[in-house]
């Protein structure tokens, strides 16, 4: 479950560092900036999963797959609008990235609640473990790539295409009734 958690935190964040490395190549600060803005949205998602998750565990499955529907359709919208957060660019601030990573982690709050609602409570120390190694894996990520990125035109552009392509990918795993969803 500890691998589960790390798939689930880096994938469902890799347009998050896409459209941070996309923002803040080439500023001053950019890299701690990145780092803060992940860890703090990742804490705060982590944070109000665990709370969700308890709160809504006696729920079947079902109702809870529903939560699908909130990463496919920012993942549907994204790829509709070519949003890719470049518009951000111009307020580069550690809080406004803060904002933009919180913004677009509704697909990890969605499904983190989705995987720890529907598994026993013992599960949730290593997914927790997991994710929060995942957190980590990608701000060194993202710490290294920042500044050697600078001015990339073509990451901007994947930005916006792999960000949504991922949340839909997401979106429709919760969405599935599967057989792993009261393990």
């Amino acid at each position: 479950m500890t691998l589960a958690g790390f798939l689930l935190y880096f994938g469902t964040n890799i347009d998050n560092a896409l459209v941070l490395i996309a923002c803040l190549a080439g500023h001053d600060h950019g890299r701690r900036r990145a780092v803060i803005a992940l860890f703090c949205a990742g804490l705060l998602v982590l944070l109000v999963s665990l709370v969700l998750s308890e709160a809504l565990d006696d729920f079947g499955a079902w109702p809870l797959n529903l939560l699908g529907l909130a990463p496919l359709t920012l993942g549907l919208w994204g790829l509709w609008s070519g949003w890719d957060g470049a518009h951000a660019a111009k307020h580069t601030g550690t809080l406004a990235m803060i904002g933009l990573t919180l913004s677009n982690s509704t697909d990890s709050l969605a499904t983190m609640v989705s995987l720890l609602a529907e598994r026993p409570d013992y599960v949730r120390l290593p997914v927790a473990a997991g994710y929060i190694a995942g957190m980590l894996a990608m701000m060194a990520v993202v710490g290294l790539l920042l500044n050697r990125l600078a001015g990339a035109e073509r990451l901007k552009r994947w930005a916006g295409r792999i960000g949504p392509l991922v949340m839909i990918g997401f979106g429709l795993f919760i969405l599935a009734d599967t057989a792993g969803d009261r393990l």
